[in-house]
């Protein structure tokens, strides 16, 4: 093993040993009963590994997100807010960009008695370095599966179908947790009810109804 690659391979090993979180973060998506939402992006690093937070950062801030510092113990890193007229604009935003196969499918499908929420994300695997050999690829699968990255996603209504790891406050609240190595698959779907056009239909069949009525009692007579 040359120099280089030895180095490499004591830095991979002593950076799993010692690191019990390197990195931690995740989305979270507050949803609206229009169809708006407001997204927050939270990522922390520890000091060997915040520098790397920059290129996201300048990414994130050049999309029109509020970028601001964070600090938890030990770890730096930023939050990223920005309010999203629809649920569609989420895939405008590049998040997780060293990941393969990205799809990211949220929308609402309209209809005039309730609206539909629908959540179809795929979040692959951090992309393969084909340089490092199998033992620094076993070591660097061992330091993924340490960083913390969840996606939240927080509805004006409980879910129905979904896949959540975690779903809280009456099933408004699911949460996943995101494998690097392996990938997440995100599923879930809600249904707000129009009450108004309901109660509106229930008027106006009554009305009609009793027009008709009104209009076959007089012809009766």
């Amino acid at each position: 093993m040359s120099k280089s690659k030895t180095a490499s391979f004591i830095y991979c090993l002593l950076a799993v040993i010692f690191l019990s979180g390197c990195m931690r973060g995740g989305v979270t998506l507050d949803v609206k009963n229009d169809g708006s939402a407001d997204i927050r992006y939270k990522i922390l690093a520890i000091d060997l590994f915040y520098k790397q937070l920059a290129e996201e950062r300048d990414k994130l801030q050049s999309q029109g997100m509020t970028v601001e510092d964070a600090v938890e113990g030990n770890m730096r890193g930023f939050i990223a807010r920005k309010h999203l007229l629809s649920l569609e604009e989420i895939q405008q935003i590049g998040l997780f960009n060293n990941s393969e196969n990205i799809k990211n499918r949220s929308y609402v499908q309209k209809g005039f008695f309730y609206d539909d929420y629908i959540f179809e994300i795929l979040f692959g695997s951090v992309k393969d370095d084909v340089t490092l050999t199998a033992d620094q690829k076993q070591l660097r699968e061992s330091l993924l599966r340490k960083i913390d990255f969840t996606y939240n996603i927080n509805l004006p209504v409980a879910a129905g179908e979904n896949n959540a790891a975690t779903v809280e406050n009456a099933g408004k609240n699911l949460s996943w947790k995101l494998n690097m190595v392996t990938g997440t698959q995100i599923n879930a779907r809600a249904r707000v009810w129009h009450w108004w056009s309901i109660g509106l239909t229930g008027a106006l069949a009554v009305a009609v109804g009793g027009w008709i009525w009104n209009w076959r009692r007089k012809a009766t007579v």
